[in-house]
């Protein structure tokens, strides 16, 4: 008599989909970006700060275009602090183990799904700005926490891309505005620290200013020799930009 062991079906098994979102003067842009999510979540978890500035007359008609959508939209009201203290309030006020985690940026418009992973902890999104691609982690099955108040990130040994693809719209005409603040904010929180990686991104947000014509050369240039006190891997860039400011 030959034994036979049972067929066992197999089913994948997947955990709701909860997308987080910080909104600063997003009235302009948030509705038609969570939209692009809407079938694929199950629902929306924002924390609203009005803006740099605290404008909370954005705040309420950023809630008024959230209204619109037929998705639960949960949202938080509380004042800027830094970037990765605003998203880990987030993280901890909605965290539930049977949610994947997608933190997203509120122009973060969807152009390509694939449901996460729920056994890998951290997943990467690729974001198209303009020609620029790159991946960021931002899918999470655990209660992630965001380090450093500027450019903040979750540090993980591995980051899996998940197949998820979203557009940054620049498109829109608060964007402009949106960048110059989040440029000077960042300049205001850095400004004072002494290590490599705050003068680097001082320097940088200076020189996205001067672009822009909203700040001196002498101020370019300051933050430059403030960054050059470190020696390392981008010593050479900017001594070429100090290099080419000098001879404008």
């Amino acid at each position: 008599m030959i034994r036979t062991s049972p067929i066992v079906k197999i089913t994948k098994t997947y955990k709701k989909i909860q997308v987080l979102c910080i909104c600063f003067n997003s009235a302009s842009c948030i509705y038609n970006t969570l939209k692009t999510w809407e079938p694929y979540t199950d629902r929306f978890m924002i924390l609203l700060n009005g803006g740099f500035d605290n404008i909370y007359s954005q705040v309420e008609d950023t809630i008024a275009q959230l209204g619109l959508l037929t998705k639960p939209v949960i949202h938080f009201v509380q004042p800027f602090v830094n970037f990765s203290d605003c998203r880990n309030r987030l993280i901890n006020a909605v965290y539930d183990p049977n949610y994947t985690i997608i933190m997203i940026d509120d122009s973060y418009e969807l152009k390509t799904w694939k449901q996460p992973n729920t056994h890998i902890t951290d997943q990467a999104i690729q974001i198209h700005t303009g020609n620029h691609k790159y991946f960021s982690n931002r899918i999470f099955n655990y209660q992630a926490v965001y380090e450093n108040e500027i450019h903040e990130v979750v540090q993980a040994e591995k980051s899996i891309f998940c197949g998820i693809v979203v557009y940054d719209n620049i498109s829109y005409q608060s964007h402009k505005l949106r960048r110059h603040q989040r440029l000077n904010k960042q300049i205001e929180i850095l400004k004072d620290k002494r290590d490599a990686r705050s003068k680097y991104y001082v320097a940088c947000a200076y020189f996205n200013l001067y672009l822009s014509s909203l700040c001196t050369k002498e101020q370019l240039i300051e933050s430059i020799n403030e960054r050059l006190l470190f020696n390392d891997t981008h010593t050479q860039e900017f001594i070429t930009t100090r290099c080419f400011l000098n001879c404008i």
